[in-house]
């Protein structure tokens, strides 16, 4: 199912297509939310109590029109499940620990990211979507990316590569985004 297809689903007057969508959610997102709680001082039961509480959030969001459609469905559920047992930690006084990357790594969370990076480079500028991509992706170093510019240095293409990553954090924390969206 479509990430899109989902939301529609969620927002059908169809049980049996509500039905599917949560079970999608639920099949797509719940492993790494309860794999998030119980490395975070929670229990099975406790991850599947906050992930049904953020099911209901992102429902209620999806109604209201809050939720934007900036990054997929099952990745801004996380989201959800992840801010409100952070909040309920945060109540309880207790530490969190953070995970490593590939305790959450599966081949969706792969394409979720990919999607994420894809629709922030989108909004940036040509020069620097093609600058960034050049340098992370096609692994250009400094040189040539002045040569492929027209630079006149390799001090300039550092400096260039630097504003476009100032452009890209603020694109991304107008998403209300934080780097760890971005997986890879």
């Amino acid at each position: 199912m479509k990430p899109d297809t989902c939301i529609q689903y969620i927002l059908s007057s169809d049980k049996k297509k509500r039905a599917q969508a949560l079970e999608y959610l639920y099949d797509n997102c719940f492993p790494k939310v309860s794999v998030f709680i119980q490395s975070n001082s929670g229990s099975e039961d406790e991850a599947k109590d906050f992930f049904q509480d953020a099911i209901t959030v992102v429902y209620r969001n999806l109604l209201e029109g809050k939720f934007r459609g900036e990054s997929a469905i099952t990745s801004y559920a996380y989201a959800v499940a992840r801010n409100l047992w952070l909040q309920h930690l945060r109540k309880r006084k207790i530490v969190t620990t953070p995970l490593e990357n590939d305790q959450l790594r599966d081949e969706h969370d792969d394409e979720v990211n990919a999607n994420l990076i894809r629709e922030v480079l989108r909004r940036m500028d040509v020069e620097c979507r093609t600058l960034l991509t050049s340098f992370y992706f096609n692994e250009r170093n400094m040189q040539e990316l002045a040569e492929q510019f027209g630079l006149s240095s390799t001090q300039v293409a550092r400096t260039k590569k630097l504003r476009c990553m100032k452009k890209l954090g603020e694109i991304i924390r107008g998403y209300g985004l934080k780097k760890d969206h971005f997986i890879i």
